[in-house]
């Protein structure tokens, strides 16, 4: 166990997910840290039974496996939540459903939209037209909750009393049945403008307390009619007793078009807004500059779109791995309910 250990130390980043469960994509969210700096990521997967730690680098400009170790008796916590796929699904279907008539008036009809789940270290881009929602998320109140932010332009915040910045709108507090509802829109646009929503733990709550609640990010598409999760990942390696957290990151494009890029490494930090510590500002701004450029994303989404080869799996065994469905669609149904901040 002592070697385990001592592996764990020797990475820069592990990359870990739930939802990873086939070997290309373990190693392209691998490729992904790599590219940003790193020099040895891990990410784990099951193999014969046993939690396996895959270790990766890069060698003459592709990715390859170094070693893989054994971790069985590393505590769990501190690489895992106890959030899976089913959870999340659940929950976004039931906060939906209580807030549909709330929804309803923010443009979004729930039982016309499907859910999507998208992976960490992902690119994707969403479509809408002026004054739509393009960003929501939903906490209960009891015994407390968190709160949908945004910065605008590395500078500029959005969030439940301060609601204009640039294009963005933020809903204020939308309140039914000890549900809280968050949402943002665009009017007009800022072509090239970086976006950075994140959420924040309503007086300085660290986010681990909202395990129950499967905190995420939903980003709206009005033109796929899809609500896209991006799940607020809350393993102690990740995020331990941090107060704020920014999944991904987004660039305003034309014609209604935003890009986004689910964070290998999710954005982290301590205080709450408006209070936000310098660390945490730093942290926002470094998700900012790790913002893909307007071409560099419209090519990642031509080659999502084209079937682009994927990454040598070099000596992973795919076949130790479950497969898994990785963007399940569920249908929502619309019911009725009704709507005042929580102190």
């Amino acid at each position: 166990m002592e070697k385990s250990a001592a592996s764990l130390r020797s990475i820069d980043k592990i990359v870990f997910d739930p939802f990873l469960t086939d070997p290309i994509t373990c190693l392209k969210r691998c490729e992904s840290a790599l590219k940003r700096g790193a020099t040895r990521v891990g990410t784990i997967y099951k193999k014969s039974g046993n939690t396996t730690l895959l270790i990766t680098t890069f060698k003459e400009g592709q990715v390859i496996v170094e070693k893989e170790v054994n971790i069985e008796g590393i505590d769990a916590k501190l690489l895992t939540d106890n959030v899976n796929q089913s959870d999340i699904f659940k929950n976004v279907d039931s906060f939906t459903e209580k807030l549909a008539p709330q929804l309803l008036k923010a443009g979004i009809e729930v039982s016309a939209f499907n859910i999507k789940l998208q992976d960490t270290g992902t690119r994707f881009s969403t479509t809408s037209t002026s004054g739509q929602v393009v960003i929501a998320a939903f906490s209960f109140l009891s015994p407390t909750y968190f709160d949908l932010c945004c910065q605008y332009k590395g500078k500029d915040l959005v969030y439940y009393s301060s609601t204009k910045a640039g294009p963005l709108r933020h809903s204020g507090d939308v309140v039914t049945d000890n549900r809280l509802l968050h949402t943002l829109s665009l009017e007009g646009s800022d072509i090239g403008s970086e976006i950075t929503p994140f959420i924040t733990g309503y007086k300085g709550t660290p986010l681990r307390r909202f395990e129950e609640h499967r905190p995420v990010v939903v980003v709206v598409d009005h033109t796929t009619k899809e609500l896209v999760v991006v799940r607020v990942p809350l393993d102690q390696a990740t995020l331990g007793d941090n107060t704020l957290c920014a999944p991904l990151v987004g660039r305003l494009g034309d014609r209604g078009t935003i890009y986004w890029e689910v964070l290998t490494n999710a954005c982290v930090g301590t205080g709450s807004v408006p209070s936000l510590t310098a660390a945490s500002r730093a942290s926002l701004e470094r998700a900012r500059n790790s913002t893909p450029d307007l071409a560099t994303f419209e090519r990642s989404i031509q080659q999502m779109n084209s079937h682009s080869d994927p990454v040598p799996t070099s000596q992973l065994d795919a076949s130790a791995l479950q497969t898994d469905d990785q963007h399940r669609h569920v249908s929502l149904k619309k019911r009725t309910s009704s709507a005042t901040r929580h102190s």
